[in-house]
């Protein structure tokens, strides 16, 4: 291989790294963001004053806040 064809690959390398960086930073932001509102829900699932159930989608309950045991 040439001396040019051997940079244009070094450089789609590079540029692929790069995307890869991108992609996995993206996700760990996306991850983040998903971890903080699941957080926020959570605390207002067990901070409301109203009975929260929640069921599957087959119908078992699988969780109440402790409003819902009152």
């Amino acid at each position: 291989m040439d001396e040019y064809h051997l940079g244009k690959v070094l450089e789609q390398a590079r540029l692929e790294s790069m995307q890869q960086k991108e992609m996995a930073e993206e996700r760990a932001r996306v991850a983040q963001d998903l971890a903080d509102r699941n957080e926020a829900l959570r605390v207002i699932f067990e901070a409301s004053p109203l009975g929260i159930i929640t069921a599957s989608q087959d119908g078992a309950i699988d969780r109440w806040n402790r409003a819902a045991e009152r």
